[in-house]
């Protein structure tokens, strides 16, 4: 399967008051975790789209073997970064769509996605986690255009429900996939936690 990883880290990050792909979290930043999560995974390539804090974020990931996109209407909303990532992955077979801050997503939850992806039928496979489908999900090419039409405040749960209600939508269980990073309460308690 031709996959490309889709890393959406465009956001302002208006809660927590900085750029929340550049705190600090084991030995690098939330984004470089990220990315470095996807290095070992078998797909064609990494995308990370950026857009509020493109200045500041772009020069760290200048060795990361990474293709970036600037996404200029990122203020538009998400839907708007997924479709620019989408453009630059129109050739593929499926996207796996990441966020920069869920601090829990590792190789092998994304291993697990993949390999549920490749003996599945289904052309989506998302996470699941207090009772809700989610991302990360991988969207097989049949799912492309719908993606691609998605308003500006509509984000790709949408297309997941959809496809859910049809039980088309295979699922990966991922207990701490609820924990994202929104803000600096958020980010204290993921330090110190010891899990």
């Amino acid at each position: 399967m031709n996959l490309s990883i889709i890393i959406l880290a465009a956001g302002q990050s208006s809660r927590l008051g900085q750029p929340k792909q550049l705190l600090p979290y084991q030995k690098s930043t939330l984004i470089e975790h990220i990315i470095e999560q996807t290095k070992t995974v078998n797909a064609t390539k990494t995308i990370v789209v950026l857009g509020a804090f493109a200045n500041q974020i772009q020069p760290l990931l200048a060795s990361a073997n990474v293709e970036i996109i600037l996404n200029e209407d990122w203020k538009r909303g998400m839907s708007k970064s997924l479709q620019k990532g989408l453009t630059q992955a129109q050739n593929s077979d499926a996207i796996l769509i990441l966020l920069s801050d869920q601090p829990f997503v590792n190789t092998e939850l994304i291993n697990q996605i993949i390999q549920k992806a490749t003996s599945s039928d289904s052309p989506i496979i998302a996470t699941k986690y207090n009772h809700i489908l989610g991302v990360p999900a991988l969207f097989k090419k049949e799912t492309f255009q719908e993606l691609m039409a998605l308003n500006e405040q509509e984000g790709a749960k949408k297309v997941i429900k959809k496809y859910a209600v049809n039980n088309q939508v295979g699922i990966v269980d991922f207990e701490k996939g609820w924990i994202d990073i929104d803000t600096m309460e958020d980010y204290e308690k993921l330090i110190n936690s010891k899990t």
